[in-house]
């Protein structure tokens, strides 16, 4: 062999042995890399430890460690509103009349109003003297639109459930017909209210004047409408069952109790006691329908003579009301006795009234209602008033838009006066058509 070749050989060999352990540590860190990434050991590892037993060891390549938890971040992002609860319990809404309501229902307020138009003809019957000196009769016609009843109401209760409200305003006659507070000391069976609201006599006066079937009230009832005063009850109008209500009112006459303060009062003693078997009592209709209820109360009252007029006014009032399937039938009879000295020195009757009432409700949309009413006035002897009246109701919404149209006949039969010294009975006409809307 020449010394050229000899020369490129062991040229050859020492660059082989100066890049042998690096490149046996090139490959074993790409061997062990490998290993790591796929979890099995690299073919090429073995190779190079095969070519190259004297190679050192490289070092482990070091496993990272995980990365530690990220601290949690507040969530800045406002909760977008959920509409489905708007409206619902707790918030807003609609139940028998716009409420808002805090979510524990301690505080709520609830808004109602109706609002009644009319128009009414009346044909007046009327005792005259004629030309020639004789007695005579004259008719006088009647016929005008009217509102006579607009009413804003706000209920509901604060601090408690037990604790409620209810302030009513008539803008048509500027009345405040009910401001009332009333405090359940037991719900249902112990209540506590003040301020101006219906005494507890007399179904017919009791009843919402909303949910009424007839556009008036009947004339044979009497000792009823709303006054100032106090009273404890087993919230009467609204339970099942064995019902009672007492309190003291000023007396006041009439649907729209006077807003008197500081001024003498009668003052007046109001008791009712009555019974229900789930009937619906306080309103006139059978909207509810099903089998045959019942309701019936008795009521008494008795006017203490404060304001020294020398007159005491005593009244006892028995009402019934019936209903099954749609058909309401409701009745009542009142006695009045008027002592003019002492409260019980030898009182005598001087009127009795009574009433008839009945109505069918045809799917909830039409009534026919009839009623028949008479008073007998005893203090004079041939003194009788009776009634007649025939009504038709179309209820559109139920009660918050109803139409009512009623035909009433009155007979009055008076005593002999100076013009006339023989009794007649004068027939006096009335139609009234009446549109009423609430909610």
């Amino acid at each position: 062999m020449k010394v050229s070749q000899l020369s490129f050989l062991s040229l050859v060999a020492a660059m082989w042995l100066a890049a042998g352990p690096v490149f046996a540590q090139l490959t074993l860190g790409a061997s062990a890399s490998a290993s790591t990434d796929e979890g099995v050991s690299g073919s090429a590892d073995a190779d190079a430890q095969s070519d190259d037993a004297t190679a050192p060891e490289p070092d482990p390549v070091p496993i990272a460690a995980p990365a530690p938890n990220p601290e949690p971040v507040a969530d800045t992002t406002l909760d977008e509103p959920n509409v489905e609860t708007l409206g619902g319990e707790g918030v807003a809404g609609w139940d028998k009349g716009f409420y808002i309501q805090t979510p524990d229902k301690n505080f709520k307020l609830k808004i109602n109003s109706v609002l009644k138009t009319r128009f009414a003809y009346y044909n007046d019957e009327v005792q005259v003297i004629g030309d020639d000196g004789s007695p005579g009769t004259n008719h006088i016609n009647h016929a005008a639109f009217g509102l006579p009843y607009w009413r804003l109401a706000l209920s509901g209760n604060v601090f408690s459930p037990r604790l409620t409200y209810t302030v009513m305003y008539d803008f048509a006659v500027g009345t405040l017909p009910e401001a009332t507070v009333d405090w359940a000391f037991i719900p249902e069976k112990l209540h506590l209210s003040v301020g101006v609201f219906k005494r507890p006599f007399d179904r017919d006066y009791i009843n919402s004047t909303a949910a009424n079937n007839l556009i008036f009230n009947s004339i044979g009832a009497m000792g009823g409408g709303a006054d100032v005063g106090i009273m404890i009850s087993n919230d009467y109008t609204r339970v099942k069952g064995i019902e009672w209500a007492f309190g003291v009112f000023n007396f006041s006459e009439g649907d729209n109790a006077p807003n008197a303060l500081f001024d003498d009062f009668a003052p007046s003693l109001v008791g009712r006691f009555g019974y229900n078997n789930g009937v619906n009592g306080y309103q006139a209709s059978d909207f509810d329908g099903g089998p045959f209820r019942f309701g019936v109360g008795v009521s008494a009252a008795t006017e203490f003579d404060h304001d020294d007029d020398d007159i005491t006014s005593h009244f006892i009032g028995v009402d019934a009301i019936f209903k099954v399937h749609g058909l309401s039938i409701s009745a009542a009879v009142f006695f009045e006795a008027i002592a003019e000295e002492a409260i019980f020195d030898g009182p005598e009757f001087n009127r009795i009234g009574t009433y008839l009432k009945a109505g069918y409700l045809i799917k909830k949309r039409l009534e026919p209602v009839l009623r028949y009413s008479l008073v007998d006035n005893h203090q004079f002897d041939e003194d009788l008033s009776q009634e007649i009246t025939a009504g038709l109701n179309w209820y559109i919404f139920g009660q918050n838009l109803k139409w009512e149209n009623n035909f009433s006949l009155y007979l009055d039969r008076r005593d002999a006066t100076a013009i006339n010294p023989d009794p007649e009975t004068l027939h006096h006409i009335l139609f009234a058509s009446q549109l009423q809307f609430g909610f």
